[in-house]
């Protein structure tokens, strides 16, 4: 790699509770695709913006996506990292280390040559770990898949085990694991359905959430 250097560091780190980072990758993580017909879906995208750290990860099919809060505004930075990787390090964090903070940044892990011009790749490096792999390519444009508060109709506060309990209900009647699951707002019920087909019982509407004032 003629004038990229493995290991050099790039952009100003975040210091973040080491437990909050390993939830946030074991939150986002698990939507990363596992085929590597298209490489840049098997990762992790961290984005530095100000005062916040985002993580996006998509299959193509679902997405999942939490920002952070730091503690200091710093330069921003973006990275796409090996997911595989990252709930390993999650996953295998010591409890006596989940209070602690580290530093979380950029780090050049490699290079790929275009038009005979070495162009880094860059990973994430975590305090006291090294470098997780960075992957090439180009992360799907997420922001314009999100609605934006404007556009919802209305909020609700859920239950959140209700809710994961029935999930996982209609998931285990799918033919297929990879089903996308749909919830619809229908009339005095929340249905929950897989390949358009409403998965009985759906717990009434009143169980699961409150509307907002």
């Amino acid at each position: 790699m003629i004038g990229i250097e493995a290991g050099k560091s790039v952009g100003d780190s975040a210091r973040i509770s080491a437990g909050t980072l390993a939830a946030a990758i074991k939150q986002v993580g698990i939507a990363a695709a596992k085929e590597t017909s298209r490489p840049e879906l098997t990762g992790v995208l961290f984005e530095r913006e100000g005062a916040s750290l985002k993580l996006t990860a998509t299959n193509g099919y679902r997405l999942h996506h939490t920002a952070l809060a730091l503690e200091a505004v710093g330069e921003d930075w973006k990275c796409l990292v090996d997911a595989k990787m990252l709930l390993k390090w999650a996953k295998g964090l010591p409890q006596q280390q989940v209070k602690e903070a580290v530093a979380v940044g950029p780090m050049v892990s490699s290079a790929e040559t275009h038009n005979n011009i070495p162009v880094p790749v860059y990973g994430l490096h975590v305090q006291g770990t090294g470098i997780s792999n960075g992957l090439a390519g180009n992360f799907p444009n997420y922001p314009q898949l999100i609605p934006s508060a404007a556009e919802a109709k209305s909020s609700f506060v859920v239950d959140r085990d209700v809710v994961i309990a029935a999930v996982v209900a209609v998931k285990d009647r799918a033919d297929n694991g990879s089903d996308v699951v749909r919830l619809i707002d229908r009339e005095d019920k929340l249905v929950i359905s897989v390949k358009g087909l409403d998965v009985a019982p759906t717990p009434h509407r009143k169980d699961i959430y409150k509307r907002m004032e």
